[in-house]
């Protein structure tokens, strides 16, 4: 009897040895298969960083158009104070400035008197740059001549100098000359070529 004690005994024994064993070994399947889940997640965000690295705007959406106007719906009342004139019109134009593949932004304004009238007292045009996350106005353009944009391509903005003839009446030029303006640096200037 005390055999089949010490038997029964040794028995529980092993098995209870075996079962928590075979716990403690699903226990660390477990961790295993965490971990490796874990290593995936890791690798799957340094593969999106990288991804990032290469294409910074692949994910990101913006509207150049709409976030050009709002900010420089948000500078009119600094332009029409340092003018001294009211900011009567404006249009924007899209297309890449900088060779970027980004579309950037012009805002062309004509400004009138503050006191009144529909007299024109200048126009001039604010550049917004796309920086994949934003817009960034990195430049203006006031010229001391009429002007109208005509196009943005190949990174040139296409105007028409306007300038008045002998016979013209006040506000309708009829001589327009063909410029073409570029982003260097933060600065326009002008050219006379495409090139």
């Amino acid at each position: 009897m005390k055999n089949k004690i010490c038997l029964l005994t040794l028995f529980t024994s092993l098995l209870f040895t075996f079962s928590c064993n075979n716990e403690q070994k699903e226990k660390e399947l477990q961790l295993k298969e965490k971990e490796l889940q874990l290593k995936e997640k890791e690798l799957e965000l340094k593969e999106r960083e990288q991804n990032l690295k290469i294409n910074p705007t692949q994910n990101i959406k913006i509207d150049p158009k709409n976030i050009a106007q709002q900010k420089f719906n948000n500078y009119i009342p600094k332009i029409e104070t340092s003018k001294n004139a009211i900011v009567a019109d404006n249009k924007i134009f899209i297309g890449d400035l900088n060779n970027d593949n980004l579309d950037d932004a012009i805002v062309w304004f004509l400004l009138t008197p503050a006191e009144g009238g529909n007299m024109f007292v200048g126009e001039g045009m604010s550049v917004y740059i796309n920086t994949g996350k934003d817009m960034k106005v990195v430049s203006g353009f006031e010229p001391n001549y009429m002007f109208k944009i005509i196009k943005i391509s190949n990174n040139r903005i296409k105007i028409a100098k306007q300038d008045y003839a002998e016979n013209d009446q006040m506000g309708w030029p009829s001589i327009e000359t063909i410029k073409y303006l570029m982003l260097s640096g933060n600065d326009i200037i002008e050219s006379n070529s495409n090139n």
